[in-house]
């Protein structure tokens, strides 16, 4: 039985701050609009590691990819829209049933274009496709949807919160998503990172997950629920995202109709880090 796959495209991130209180939000609001300058560079790490309790016994997985994304931003009339060439990506897997796997830019082709309106709300245009084994490695729909934190678009003072709901669902290389994460976003106020004075904004999901992927053959059932906690930091002289500091803990089962075998239990956890690199 191979299990490479498993939690291979769900969500996908520092320093001594400095904490004070904050005012009502720049004038306009908190939300969406072009930065300035209109181009940015981000580096995503993000790691995974996943049990599986299998019939044969437990199973450890350790999933990793980190990439660099340089985007340019322009104004639409849906919003701004995100055009994004992947300068750097490498992503392995570890499987003691079928041995690593692992993906690099080489394996990737297309770019990451997506629509941002004033809120957060996002409409994709392209997506890369990996090509291979890799393909399970990532996906890149969902850094379309999740990258960016949802925005209230009017002002908001220091301890105010704000809910969003984020759905979205898509195919990749045999792979069905739908996915659905109620956030609950709190602006904690000022604060210092490395000289830069940003908006930290904590935030709190609730996620459930249904993936349907056919593999060799076989097709594999998956169901997810669980939590993402952290904190944003927002740019508000620039009008972007500085950096992202999240944490996943997600548990559930993996069925193989085919097999005969009851659901699997899994359970899944690990950080999704972003920084501005320039």
């Amino acid at each position: 039985m191979r299990v490479s796959f498993l939690v291979g495209a769900p969500v996908m991130l520092l320093v001594t701050l400095s904490c004070g209180t904050a005012g009502p939000a720049p004038a306009g609001g908190l939300g969406f609009d072009v930065p300035n300058p209109p181009v940015a560079a981000y580096v995503i790490g993000d790691s995974l590691k996943l049990s599986v309790e299998s019939p044969m016994g437990a199973m450890a997985m350790d999933r990793s990819s980190e990439m660099t994304l340089s985007m340019s931003f322009e104004r639409v009339a849906e919003g701004v829209q995100v055009s994004a060439e992947v300068d750097a990506f490498a992503a392995s897997m570890t499987n003691p049933m079928a041995g690593p796997i692992t993906a690099d830019k080489g394996d990737l082709t297309g770019l990451l274009v997506f629509v941002v309106g004033p809120t957060g709300e996002v409409e994709p245009v392209s997506t890369p496709t990996i090509s291979g084994s890799g393909a399970q490695l990532g996906s890149f729909m969902s850094v379309a949807h999740e990258f960016f934190p949802r925005l209230p678009g009017r002002l908001v003072d220091a301890g105010e919160s704000w809910v969003e709901t984020v759905s979205w669902s898509g195919g990749e290389e045999g792979t069905d998503i739908s996915t659905t994460t109620v956030y609950t976003y709190t602006l904690i106020g000022d604060t210092v990172v490395a000289g830069t004075s940003l908006l930290r904004i904590s935030v709190s999901g609730d996620t459930e997950t249904e993936i349907s992927a056919a593999m060799e053959g076989m097709k594999v059932d998956q169901s997810l629920a669980g939590t993402t906690t952290g904190d944003f930091y927002w740019d508000a002289e620039r009008n972007m995202l500085h950096s992202a500091d999240l944490e996943r803990s997600l548990s559930g089962t993996v069925n193989l109709p085919a097999m005969g075998m009851p659901p699997m239990p899994i359970r899944a956890s690990g950080p999704i880090r972003t920084r501005l690199a320039n």
